[in-house]
């Protein structure tokens, strides 16, 4: 089971705020989780009334689907979901696998298809804001693309030596239209795609 207070840190939780913007924006009947395991999207979304699925490798989490991702063609068959959404989760299995599942997950998409990646990279962040007016966020990175590996959970990552960005773009523009790819706001390490089907 998830700890909590170890996993869930303030720029997750900014994270989290983007991917409900971002689906919320789509106006979805239904939606498909791919790795709830830190349950919080979920009961946001069924409380506005959307249809939630899930699909997990874990069993005691109870996902509605179950399995690996590599094969989530066997495992979801004949339905659709308005919007997918695969938040930090491709990272976790080999790169050479990204063009199928991706590939794979067009099948079951009906709208829109969003991915959020990790994104090694050194940054400079700096915050402006008047009181009680916006914040505006000057966020100048550069890629690690010296070093392979960052962290012992992940497989790969954007901006190292063995994946840039535009090896990530080639493969997505294959089987979707970029329609929005940006840092995330304040936390410039996970980088979200919205992806509409070709």
């Amino acid at each position: 089971m998830l700890n909590f207070m170890e996993y869930v840190s303030l720029h997750r939780w900014i994270s989290f705020w983007h991917q409900l913007t971002e689906v919320l924006e789509c106006k979805p009947e239904s939606v498909l989780i791919i790795g709830g395991g830190d349950m919080i999207i979920e009961p946001i979304l069924k409380a506005q009334g959307i249809e939630v699925a899930t699909f997990d490798r874990m069993k005691d989490i109870d996902p509605d689907y179950c399995g690996d991702l590599r094969e989530i063609d066997t495992i979801i068959k004949d339905r659709e979901f308005d919007v997918v959404l695969c938040w930090q989760i491709l990272e976790h299995i080999e790169f050479e696998h990204f063009d199928r599942i991706v590939k794979y997950m067009k099948g079951i998409v009906r709208k829109k298809l969003i991915i959020s990646l990790p994104y090694s990279n050194i940054s400079l962040n700096i915050w402006v804001q008047r009181t009680m007016g916006r914040v505006r966020l000057l966020c100048l990175g550069f890629p690690r693309f010296w070093q392979n590996k960052i962290d012992k959970w992940h497989k790969w990552e954007m901006g190292t030596k063995a994946v840039s960005k535009k090896a990530v773009r080639e493969v997505l523009n294959k089987y979707y239209t970029i329609e929005k790819e940006y840092k995330c706001e304040m936390y410039p390490y996970h980088v979200f795609f919205i992806l509409g089907k070709k």
